[in-house]
């Protein structure tokens, strides 16, 4: 088990439930509390500060409001965002200010330990499904995975979803929020709000551990309602994705009629990019 992991989880909540929650180590606390604070400072300073770092074409840094959508870009979800990778950790050296810097590396911090957590819910998910441990994960999620802080104000609009209901067409999503808004669909139809103590953090299935278990996980629907009496709400979100490598394949733990003819390496790579909205990803071209 990892060593950021304060407990067992209950990986059968992956398919009885349709999430999990999972509970960290003090020092995971503590990181994700700098980040937060970090957070803060960054997304008050000026436009003009935050514009410095951003690398569009890399898909690192920060991006302002309607940059993604959930289902329709002409509704674009509501809050400003900070992305970070693995991958393009030397990139953004020469390009960052020093607090857009700053927020990288607490960020780059996280994401350590996140990985790490990963692997072992990667590794007891495998166990849970009767997987042979000698066939391994069969790949990895260090270098495509993204995490981000999402900054919400939801003072500032009107519409009651900042997100729409979504699922996330990447593996697991790891978030916390510091504040409610956070909703997920469950086998009742409805929407509830979880509850997560200061040291847990919620995982959501995406679409891709769906097809690697055979549909067992479903993806897990979720939105963001707005709370008009909140100033700010800030989300530590990390989408993990496996490692990107055209032409090579990902055969499904659990093989069935739901992904028999499915090329799951295509799917991520078409996965990985495709709710950007229009103007981002001419940002993207250009870069």
């Amino acid at each position: 088990m990892s060593k950021y992991l304060a407990e067992q989880p209950v990986i059968a909540d992956f398919e009885n439930k349709g999430y999990l929650v999972i509970r960290v180590t003090d020092e995971v606390v503590k990181a994700i509390a700098t980040v937060f604070e970090t957070a803060a400072v960054f997304f008050r300073s000026d436009k003009a500060e935050k514009s410095q770092n951003s690398i569009p074409a890399l898909h690192e840094g920060w991006y302002d409001v309607g940059g993604e959508f959930s289902i329709t870009p002409d509704r674009p979800d509501l809050h400003e965002a900070f992305w970070v990778t693995q991958r393009a950790m030397e990139a953004v050296k020469p390009i960052y200010t020093p607090l857009g810097l700053d927020f990288n590396n607490k960020m780059q911090h996280c994401i350590n330990m996140y990985n790490d957590i990963e692997r072992s819910v990667t590794k007891m998910l495998m166990e849970y499904l009767g997987i042979p441990k000698a066939k391994g994960p069969a790949f990895e999620c260090n270098n495509n995975s993204d995490m981000q802080v999402l900054y919400y104000q939801p003072h500032l609009y009107e519409r009651d979803l900042l997100q729409d209901p979504h699922d996330d067409g990447l593996y697991m999503t790891f978030a916390k929020g510091t504040h409610p808004g956070l909703e997920i669909q469950l086998a009742d139809g409805a929407f509830h709000k979880p509850s997560l103590k200061a040291d847990e953090l919620i995982v959501m299935p995406g679409t891709i551990l769906s097809l690697m278990t055979g549909y067992r996980v479903k993806p897990l629907i979720h939105r963001i309602m707005r709370h008009a009496n909140q100033t700010e709400r800030f989300s530590l979100v990390y989408f993990t994705l496996p490692n990107m490598k055209e032409g090579e394949v990902i055969a499904p733990w659990v093989l069935n009629d739901t992904n028999r003819n499915v090329d799951i390496m295509a799917r991520i790579i078409e996965n990985e990019s495709q709710f950007l909205t229009e103007k981002v990803a001419e940002q993207q071209t250009a870069g």
